[in-house]
C-alpha cells in the first residue's frame, strides 16, 4: 500500500503456490483499517482467480485462501466466487463463529456449492440450520451434545449423497516452529520497502 510501484503480483502467488500472511490483527491497526484492507485483498485474490479463465484447466494449481474472520471482509459480490471458485482451482477456507454472522446470499452460496459437510460441536441455532443440511438424519440436540473430536459426517461420493454418519477425529497434532523470523525478513528485503523511503515518495507526490 502505497508504494509507488506494486512488488506483489497476486496471480503469480496463486499460480506459484507462494504463502502470502496478511496480519490484520484489529488491535493493531483498528477495525476500520483492518477490514478495508482485508476486503481490498479478498478482491484481490478474487481477481486473480478469475484471470485464470485464460489458462487450459490443466494448468490451473489448487491455491488455498485462509480467510480468519471472514464475515468482516466479505460482501454480497463474494458469492460468484463460491459458486465458481472450483473450475478457478481456488480452495476456500472461511472462518468464523456462527452462521448469522454472514449475509444471507452468502450463507444460501455456502450451502448451495458445499457437497460434502462436516460438523463438529456446535451452538443451538447452528445446530438447527445443520439438521436440515444432513436430511434430518441427526436432531439439532446432538449436534450440541457432540463430544470433543466427535464429527457428523455428510460426504458427496461420485456425485451422490451418501448416508450421514457419526466419527471421530484425531486429536491435534504438535505444532513445530521453526525458520519462520528467518523467512519474513527474506520477504521484507524482496518484496516491501523502508516505511521511511515510501513516506518519502508519498510526500513528494502530494506536493507536486
Amino acid at each position: 500500500m502505497g508504494q509507488v510501484k506494486c512488488k506483489v503480483s497476486f496471480p503469480v502467488i496463486m499460480d506459484n503456490q507462494w504463502l502470502f500472511i496478511a496480519n490484520l490483527s484489529k488491535g493493531k491497526i483498528g477495525p476500520d483499517k483492518a477490514n478495508l484492507l482485508g476486503s481490498l485483498l479478498t478482491t484481490q485474490f478474487q481477481l486473480a482467480a478469475m484471470r485464470r479463465a485464460g489458462q487450459p484447466e490443466d494448468e490451473r494449481r489448487d491455491f488455498y485462501l485462509f480467510i480468519d474472520e471472514f464475515q468482516n471482509f466479505t460482501t454480497d459480490s463474494f458469492a460468484a466466487i463460491l459458486a465458481e471458485a472450483r473450475k478457478y482451482r481456488l480452495c476456500l477456507v472461511l472462518s468464523h463463529q456462527y452462521v448469522d454472522q454472514i449475509p444471507l446470499p452468502i450463507r444460501q452460496a455456502v450451502f448451495g456449492n458445499v457437497g460434502t459437510l462436516f460438523s463438529f460441536r456446535i451452538g443451538n441455532t447452528d445446530a438447527e440450520a445443520l439438521q436440515k443440511e444432513f436430511a434430518n438424519t441427526f436432531i439439532a440436540q446432538q449436534f450440541v451434545d457432540l463430544e470433543r473430536f466427535g464429527v457428523f459426517s455428510k460426504i458427496l461420493e461420485n456425485g451422490t449423497n451418501q448416508q450421514p454418519f457419526k466419527g471421530v477425529t484425531l486429536s491435534p497434532m504438535e505444532n513445530k516452529t521453526g525458520r519462520a523470523v528467518a523467512h519474513v525478513k527474506n520477504s521484507r528485503q524482496k518484496f516491501a520497502e523502508p516505511r521511511a523511503k515510501v513516506e518519502a515518495r508519498l510526500n513528494q507526490l502530494h506536493r507536486s
